[in-house]
């Protein structure tokens, strides 16, 4: 404690170069807990991934969604226990700023995603 009184002085000698100094540590520091937060949320998502589920989104197709013939074809595979399709489309209500995004899925999607309501 007996040099602070020179350490303060010699800070505020150039108060930009303090001021800037102090906010490249404050950013450092911030930028580097936020990297850890994404480590940790993309950890997360890896653990709760399903790796006996596949998500096909075809956008080849004009409408963007798989005709019955495709959808036959895909069931034929080995492998494939269950096929679903799902589809939304965006509205409103009475005023465009009451959006609303109804969701809809066949049988084969509620089966395959058992946890979705």
């Amino acid at each position: 404690m007996k040099y602070f009184p020179l350490v303060w002085a010699a800070l505020w000698r150039k108060p930009a170069r303090t001021i800037l100094t102090f906010l490249a540590a404050v950013t450092a520091f911030t930028l580097f807990g936020l990297t850890i937060g994404l480590n940790a949320t993309y950890g997360v998502m890896i653990a709760r991934a399903r790796a006996d589920r596949v998500y096909v989104n075809p956008h080849f197709v004009e409408d963007g969604n798989l005709t019955q013939a495709q959808r036959a074809r895909i069931a034929r595979m080995a492998e494939v226990r269950e096929i679903g399709a799902s589809d939304f489309f965006v509205g409103y209500y009475r005023e465009p700023k009451n959006q609303v995004v109804p969701w809809f899925m066949d049988h084969g999607m509620q089966r395959a995603y058992p946890e979705l309501p």
